[in-house]
């Protein structure tokens, strides 16, 4: 009986693993599609608003650490260019960047900035590894 269940035990994981299995198939990498613009700011404001972001995150240290300056011009636009998408000028002045904003206004701000940021980076990282494969340094590849 313990010889049969020495036999089967081996005989049962072969047969088990012989089946073949249902591929898997990846799904397409969907894009992220933004929402159409709702409001058009005068050009001059928001120029000014991506200006102002890029003067006041210019000044911190972490921030001029890991990015380039293109790279945060990059950032500083996506940011006032979704909220362009999502308010009017005047409730974005009002609102959201008065002196003191409120608690979902901070988180708000935070989030569209901190997705921006995440993205910019991405984006830098990449023309920099294509930036080493045109050009790359003799040193390095030794």
């Amino acid at each position: 009986m313990f010889r049969l269940f020495l036999v089967m035990i081996p005989l049962m994981i072969f047969v088990g693993c012989t089946q073949k299995a249902e591929e898997i198939k990846p799904k397409d990498n969907v894009t992220v599609t933004l929402p159409q613009k709702q409001f058009s700011w005068p050009e001059e404001r928001k120029n000014f608003w991506i200006s102002l972001y890029f003067s006041k995150m210019s000044w911190q240290p972490d921030v001029r650490q890991r990015m380039l300056p293109e790279t945060l011009f990059e950032v500083c636009t996506c940011i006032v260019e979704t909220f362009e998408r999502r308010y009017e000028l005047e409730h974005f002045e009002k609102v959201l960047n008065s002196n003191t904003p409120t608690e979902a206004a901070q988180q708000e701000i935070w989030k569209v900035s901190y997705n921006c940021s995440v993205q910019g980076i991405i984006n830098q990282n990449q023309r920099l590894q294509q930036q080493k494969m045109e050009n790359p340094d003799i040193k390095e590849m030794l």
